[in-house]
Protein backbone atom coordinates (compact mmCIF):
# COMPACT_ATOMS: atom_id res chain seq x y z
CA UNK A 1 0.00 0.00 0.00
CA UNK A 2 0.63 3.58 0.66
CA UNK A 3 4.28 4.55 1.58
CA UNK A 4 4.92 1.06 3.04
CA UNK A 5 7.90 0.58 0.96
CA UNK A 6 10.20 3.35 2.37
CA UNK A 7 10.99 1.10 5.45
CA UNK A 8 11.99 -1.95 3.53
CA UNK A 9 15.91 -1.62 2.47
CA UNK A 10 15.58 -4.12 -0.98
CA UNK A 11 12.41 -2.25 -2.52
CA UNK A 12 12.61 0.36 -4.80
CA UNK A 13 12.70 3.95 -2.78
CA UNK A 14 13.43 2.49 0.25
CA UNK A 15 15.76 3.34 2.56
CA UNK A 16 19.29 3.00 2.62
CA UNK A 17 20.96 -0.27 4.20
CA UNK A 18 23.67 1.23 6.49
CA UNK A 19 23.63 5.17 6.12
CA UNK A 20 25.84 7.05 7.79
CA UNK A 21 25.18 7.73 11.37
CA UNK A 22 25.62 11.33 12.56
CA UNK A 23 26.98 10.79 16.15
CA UNK A 24 30.19 8.52 14.17
CA UNK A 25 33.60 10.19 14.65
CA UNK A 26 34.42 11.45 11.02
CA UNK A 27 37.70 12.06 11.68
CA UNK A 28 40.67 9.97 12.64
CA UNK A 29 42.49 10.48 15.51
CA UNK A 30 45.65 11.23 15.91
CA UNK A 31 48.54 10.67 18.64
CA UNK A 32 49.44 13.45 19.84
CA UNK A 33 53.22 13.68 19.76
CA UNK A 34 52.61 12.23 15.70
CA UNK A 35 50.42 15.58 15.02
CA UNK A 36 53.00 18.07 16.46
CA UNK A 37 55.87 16.30 14.49
CA UNK A 38 53.60 16.03 11.16
CA UNK A 39 52.72 20.22 11.50
CA UNK A 40 56.55 20.92 12.71
CA UNK A 41 57.33 19.30 9.13
CA UNK A 42 54.27 20.76 7.08
CA UNK A 43 56.30 24.35 9.02
CA UNK A 44 59.39 23.46 7.39
CA UNK A 45 58.23 22.45 4.22
CA UNK A 46 56.78 25.90 3.62
CA UNK A 47 60.63 27.18 3.35
CA UNK A 48 61.55 25.31 0.45
CA UNK A 49 61.10 26.99 -2.97
CA UNK A 50 61.11 23.62 -4.66
CA UNK A 51 58.51 22.26 -3.02
CA UNK A 52 55.98 25.06 -2.52
CA UNK A 53 56.52 25.28 -6.73
CA UNK A 54 55.64 21.60 -6.79
CA UNK A 55 52.22 22.32 -5.29
CA UNK A 56 51.34 24.96 -7.86
CA UNK A 57 51.66 28.21 -6.30
CA UNK A 58 53.63 31.12 -8.31
CA UNK A 59 55.56 33.88 -6.58
CA UNK A 60 58.92 35.59 -6.88
CA UNK A 61 60.43 36.11 -3.85
CA UNK A 62 63.69 33.57 -3.38
CA UNK A 63 63.58 33.44 0.42
CA UNK A 64 60.14 31.49 2.33
CA UNK A 65 58.16 31.33 4.08
CA UNK A 66 57.53 35.46 3.70
CA UNK A 67 57.54 37.39 7.04
CA UNK A 68 56.03 40.44 7.41
CA UNK A 69 56.24 43.09 10.64
CA UNK A 70 53.96 43.42 13.08
CA UNK A 71 52.90 47.14 12.12
CA UNK A 72 51.23 45.42 8.84
CA UNK A 73 49.12 43.25 10.76
CA UNK A 74 47.46 46.30 12.13
CA UNK A 75 48.27 49.14 9.28
CA UNK A 76 46.76 47.03 6.33
CA UNK A 77 42.70 46.92 7.15
CA UNK A 78 41.53 47.14 3.24
CA UNK A 79 41.55 44.50 0.50
CA UNK A 80 42.95 46.80 -1.49
CA UNK A 81 46.01 47.83 0.43
CA UNK A 82 46.45 43.84 0.94
CA UNK A 83 46.60 43.96 -3.01
CA UNK A 84 49.05 46.39 -3.61
CA UNK A 85 51.00 44.84 -0.64
CA UNK A 86 51.04 42.00 -2.10
CA UNK A 87 51.93 43.05 -5.50
CA UNK A 88 54.94 44.72 -4.14
CA UNK A 89 56.22 41.62 -2.32
CA UNK A 90 55.75 39.55 -5.33
CA UNK A 91 52.91 37.57 -4.06
CA UNK A 92 49.74 38.49 -5.96
CA UNK A 93 50.65 36.56 -9.19
CA UNK A 94 49.33 33.28 -6.82
CA UNK A 95 46.02 34.94 -6.17
CA UNK A 96 45.51 35.31 -9.25
CA UNK A 97 46.22 31.87 -10.19
CA UNK A 98 43.52 31.13 -7.47
CA UNK A 99 41.11 32.99 -9.21
CA UNK A 100 41.66 31.80 -12.75
CA UNK A 101 41.18 28.50 -11.20
CA UNK A 102 37.72 28.46 -9.91
CA UNK A 103 35.11 26.59 -11.66
CA UNK A 104 32.24 24.76 -11.53
CA UNK A 105 32.93 21.18 -9.87
CA UNK A 106 32.13 18.18 -11.87
CA UNK A 107 29.81 15.47 -10.67
CA UNK A 108 27.07 15.62 -7.89
CA UNK A 109 28.92 17.33 -5.40
CA UNK A 110 26.81 20.26 -7.38
CA UNK A 111 23.64 18.90 -5.66
CA UNK A 112 25.18 18.54 -2.43
CA UNK A 113 26.02 22.65 -2.38
CA UNK A 114 29.32 22.21 -3.06
CA UNK A 115 29.20 23.92 -6.94
CA UNK A 116 32.62 25.60 -6.90
CA UNK A 117 36.12 24.17 -6.68
CA UNK A 118 38.99 27.09 -5.84
CA UNK A 119 42.32 26.14 -5.80
CA UNK A 120 44.36 27.11 -2.28
CA UNK A 121 46.30 29.93 -2.28
CA UNK A 122 47.97 31.52 0.38
CA UNK A 123 48.04 31.29 4.51
CA UNK A 124 48.16 34.19 6.53
CA UNK A 125 49.31 33.33 10.04
CA UNK A 126 48.53 36.08 12.05
CA UNK A 127 48.80 36.68 16.08
CA UNK A 128 44.69 36.29 16.21
CA UNK A 129 41.58 36.92 13.99
CA UNK A 130 40.55 40.40 14.74
CA UNK A 131 43.56 42.00 13.78
CA UNK A 132 42.42 44.11 10.83
CA UNK A 133 45.33 41.91 8.17
CA UNK A 134 42.82 38.92 9.07
CA UNK A 135 39.80 40.84 8.34
CA UNK A 136 41.08 42.36 4.58
CA UNK A 137 42.41 39.41 3.61
CA UNK A 138 39.12 36.80 4.20
CA UNK A 139 37.69 37.71 1.26
CA UNK A 140 40.35 36.95 -1.09
CA UNK A 141 39.72 33.42 -3.49
CA UNK A 142 42.00 30.64 -1.66
CA UNK A 143 43.44 32.55 0.80
CA UNK A 144 42.95 31.05 4.77
CA UNK A 145 43.81 32.59 7.89
CA UNK A 146 45.24 31.14 11.26
CA UNK A 147 46.70 31.91 14.31
CA UNK A 148 49.70 29.64 16.07
CA UNK A 149 46.66 28.51 18.09
CA UNK A 150 44.12 26.86 16.01
CA UNK A 151 47.43 25.45 12.91
CA UNK A 152 46.72 22.48 11.57
CA UNK A 153 48.12 20.27 9.16
CA UNK A 154 45.16 20.73 6.69
CA UNK A 155 46.00 24.45 6.95
CA UNK A 156 48.87 23.71 5.83
CA UNK A 157 49.08 20.51 4.05
CA UNK A 158 46.02 20.34 2.23
CA UNK A 159 45.32 17.65 0.37
CA UNK A 160 48.32 16.00 2.35
CA UNK A 161 50.64 17.93 -0.38
CA UNK A 162 53.10 19.99 2.27
CA UNK A 163 54.70 23.32 0.86
CA UNK A 164 51.51 25.78 1.16
CA UNK A 165 53.00 29.30 0.40
CA UNK A 166 52.77 31.02 3.60
CA UNK A 167 52.70 34.80 5.03
CA UNK A 168 53.73 34.88 8.93
CA UNK A 169 53.76 37.78 11.14
CA UNK A 170 57.05 38.61 13.19
CA UNK A 171 54.63 37.78 16.56
CA UNK A 172 52.98 34.93 15.09
CA UNK A 173 56.04 33.69 14.41
CA UNK A 174 57.52 34.16 17.78
CA UNK A 175 54.20 32.39 19.26
CA UNK A 176 54.81 29.48 16.88
CA UNK A 177 58.19 29.30 18.15
CA UNK A 178 57.55 29.23 21.53
CA UNK A 179 54.54 26.26 21.36
CA UNK A 180 56.68 23.98 19.18
CA UNK A 181 59.93 24.73 21.22
CA UNK A 182 62.04 25.77 18.73
CA UNK A 183 64.39 28.78 17.92
CA UNK A 184 62.93 31.98 18.09
CA UNK A 185 64.00 34.48 15.88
Amino acid sequence: PNGTARFVVSTRKGHAAFPPRPDERIHEEVNKKERVMAIISALAATSRPELVRERGHVFTPSRLPVIIVDEAESSISKTIQVREYLEKIGLWSDVERSMDGMGIRAGRGKMRGRTYVEPRSILFIVSSYSVPLAKAVRNLPGVDIATPGNLSILHLAPGGVPGRLTVISMKALNELASKYRVRPL
